[in-house]
């Protein structure tokens, strides 16, 4: 969920904070290319309103399992208009119920979500493999390894890329990549509690 503000994760402080959640691995999964792509039939097997309740949904499924951190990508356009893409990097433990799971049940979640959510591929950053995109058949695609800032740019602009051969809107377009976000720290008790107890991690 998008809270009260945005900030670059490209701050060194911001950066810091991510790459110490970091050392037991984790994915980058978005909850869905674009709504279009859904069959929103109310007699379809997943039927959702609209795209904010595709978010709404997905978020719910990971914070019951996962501590996880929110990012946002904004692409910007010739005439300045911006796209922004969604997407959650996933931790294999759990804050609130103090758990730890092995990287292979996270990497399944992530894949069962890239098949549920009609993704292309996820990223997988497991610390006993090189990193890797796979998609939703389970097959992995090996990456360089690069910062962590430049691993989730790229899985960004690879995102957007994979839209571009599926989506004509996106194909009139282009877009180029500005920059990466995360949620600000909440300065409302209320606000951060609730993140806190939904599982999301602030930076």
């Amino acid at each position: 969920m998008i809270h009260e503000e945005i900030i670059s994760i490209s701050q060194p402080e911001t950066l810091n904070k991510l790459e110490s959640y970091t050392k037991d691995g984790f994915i980058i999964v978005s909850p869905c290319i674009d709504f279009s792509d859904y069959n929103t039939t109310k007699d379809s097997k997943h039927y959702y309103k609209n795209k904010d309740d595709i978010y709404s949904y997905f978020h719910n499924e990971i914070r019951v399992a996962f501590s996880y951190i929110p990012i946002f990508a904004e692409f910007t356009a010739a005439n300045q208009n911006s796209l922004f893409k969604r997407a959650y990097i996933i931790f294999p433990w759990n804050r609130l119920k103090k758990l730890n799971y092995p990287f292979n049940e996270l990497k399944a979640f992530g894949l069962y979500a890239c098949e549920k959510y009609h993704q292309k591929f996820i990223l997988s950053a497991d610390p006993e493999e090189s990193l890797q995109y796979i998609n939703y058949e389970g097959i992995p695609t090996s990456i360089s390894q690069k910062s962590l800032y430049d691993s989730i740019q790229n899985y960004f602009i690879d995102l957007l890329k994979k839209d571009i051969e599926s989506i004509h809107f996106y194909m009139k377009k282009n877009f180029q990549f500005k920059e990466v976000y995360v949620n600000s720290k909440t300065s409302s008790y209320n606000s951060g509690h609730i993140r806190w107890l939904n599982n999301e991690i602030s930076l």
